[in-house]
């Protein structure tokens, strides 16, 4: 099913000839996924660069604060209130 819509989104009937379609040697092949340059593995912690560097990534959300990240101290925690002593 998933290689179907594949071959649909891509306009595989309209794009590939049927003369193209066939067994692949498989030393072609080998030096495809044996090579670490071609569709290299990374971490989350080393893809983000290579996400915006071809216009990839997160899009920041209206209520992205600029700073170190941290809360302002500024405002008096929600606590629990307590009644007023008679």
């Amino acid at each position: 099913m998933l290689w179907d819509a594949a071959w649909e989104a891509g306009g595989g009937d309209r794009t590939i000839g049927a003369g193209d379609l066939g067994a692949i040697d498989e030393g072609v092949l080998s030096k495809l996924y044996q090579n670490p340059d071609f569709l290299p593995s990374h971490t989350i912690d080393t893809i983000g660069p290579l996400l915006s560097a071809c216009g990839v990534g997160p899009r920041p959300s209206g209520n992205h604060r600029k700073g170190t990240g941290s809360r302002s101290t500024s405002r008096p925690k929600r606590g629990r209130r307590h009644a007023p002593a008679s």
